[in-house]
């Protein structure tokens, strides 16, 4: 049974989205058309009746609907640029998330978002393939060319075998 997101309620957009994890949320399509490249390529209808269904959980589907909102967008916090919103953002082709978490790296020192890149080169590295991100392919093989052997071995367990 599907719910509703608090943050982005009936009333508060045009356009119906639902997570994976089935939660509704309504958020205008003028600023999905024009903060996401994936969103104005496409000729989909999101209606309460039938809402455009991603495959990210609600989690992550808050965060980038934040990143993108302008009224939102000035209360991001700490957990906002996790790998899986950045992997998000990537696919949707959210600019702005990922001009926010690359900035929040190339400025260094102790910052979620650096620590993000410091915990999770590898996985960065993947996104980075994934959707051609040149910048933070970059800067996660820097990242990972900086590390020691035995730091190496310890990310290699975080990489899925296939």
């Amino acid at each position: 049974m599907p719910w509703t997101s608090t943050a982005f309620p009936p009333g508060y957009g045009d356009f119906v989205l639902q997570s994976s994890d089935g939660q509704n949320f309504y958020f205008p399509r003028s600023i999905l058309n024009r903060m996401s490249g994936f969103f104005r390529n496409l000729d989909a209808t999101g209606t309460e009746e039938k809402p455009f269904r991603l495959l990210e959980g609600s989690f992550v589907l808050f965060y980038l609907l934040k990143h993108m909102d302008p009224q939102k967008s000035n209360s991001i916090t700490r957990g906002s640029c996790g790998v899986d919103v950045i992997r998000a953002g990537a696919k949707y082709q959210i600019e702005i998330i990922l001009q926010r978490f690359q900035n929040g790296v190339d400025k260094g020192g102790q910052g979620a978002r650096a620590s993000v890149m410091r915990n999770n080169p590898a996985e960065l590295l993947q996104v980075a393939l994934d959707y051609n991100v040149g910048g933070i392919g970059r800067r996660a093989i820097e990242e990972l060319t900086s590390r020691s052997a035995a730091d190496l071995n310890k990310l290699k367990k975080k990489i899925p075998s296939t």
